[in-house]
């Protein structure tokens, strides 16, 4: 036997899995073996290695008087680990705000404390680029599939929520995740960077245009009956589909309701958390 091999044998259990207990009949398992499932379970979540130093520790969010809604997020994934750990749930998370505020750094600091404290199955998945592996694969022989654990695993991550180029075949695809996953009570965490409400100027250009075509009153009350003889000749006034500005835009009512009966809506707003976390590192350097 070589020095490796007797090295990575555990001196508890001795490979068996199992050990005394001290003043107890019987044996108990071994915590070898919870590392060991740990590891595998860490690996199999495949979160990229930019991610890797993620945690709900290292998370530092200003203070809550100067941004409430970052602390409060960081509340919120510690309560939901909390909550999770003291009885599984099928409800999920969904971090909602403009990129810069550590809403990825939050969803995995839960994968990797759920993986660490009770082997919670998880998966990383970055749904647009797994959705363009799969059209790529579509010309040749061996045509790509999902990995089953976005289905499968006890808690999903889909970061980057709907920053997919959509079409059906994509709707379909995510319909059919969401869908799979409620049905089955797998909770799912969504990072996004799609907000409920348009912006100010987009909306304002809406309503002046609605008002042109006499759809909308100077009071802002909307006649639904000319809103809809409009639609039915083409002319929308929602955002288009290829420049979403809201989650409703990108996905559609239906599916929109879905996940929000799904996870509960965590709204980050504020300064660019990267941003603030590099000028800190930089202050300490000092």
């Amino acid at each position: 036997m070589s020095k490796e091999t007797t090295a990575s044998i555990c001196p508890h259990c001795h490979g068996s899995g199992f050990r005394r207990v001290e003043g107890k009949e019987g044996v108990a398992r071994c915590d070898c073996k919870r590392e060991n499932l740990a590891g595998r379970l860490l690996s199999d979540a495949r979160v990229p290695r930019r991610y890797a130093s993620c945690s709900l520790d290292n998370y530092v969010p200003p203070p809550s008087e100067e941004n409430p809604y970052l602390s409060l997020a960081l509340i919120k994934a510690n309560a939901y680990v909390n909550n999770y750990l003291a009885r599984s749930t099928p409800k999920g998370l969904l971090f909602q705000g403009p990129p810069g505020l550590g809403k990825t750094h939050l969803a995995v600091g839960i994968l990797y404390r759920l993986i660490e404290r009770q082997s919670v199955s998880c998966f990383f998945c970055n749904l647009a680029g797994e959705l363009q592996r799969i059209r790529d694969s579509m010309s040749s022989e061996r045509s790509l599939n999902l990995p089953r654990l976005v289905y499968d695993a006890e808690v999903l991550l889909l970061d980057d929520f709907g920053i997919q180029r959509w079409s059906s075949w994509v709707q379909d695809q995510i319909s059919n995740i969401i869908s799979n996953r409620y049905d089955n009570g797998r909770a799912t965490l969504i990072t996004t960077n799609l907000s409920d409400k348009a912006s100010d100027d987009r909306q304002s250009v809406r309503a002046e245009a609605m008002k042109k075509l006499g759809i909308m009153d100077h009071k802002g009350n909307i006649d639904n009956f000319a809103l809809d003889r409009y639609e039915r000749i083409g002319i929308h006034f929602s955002a288009p589909r290829e420049e979403p500005e809201t989650l409703e835009d990108q996905v559609g009512e239906r599916l929109r309701s879905r996940l929000y009966e799904m996870c509960d809506v965590v709204r980050m707003l504020g300064d660019d958390y990267r941003k603030a976390q590099n000028q800190r590192r930089q202050r300490l350097d000092l």
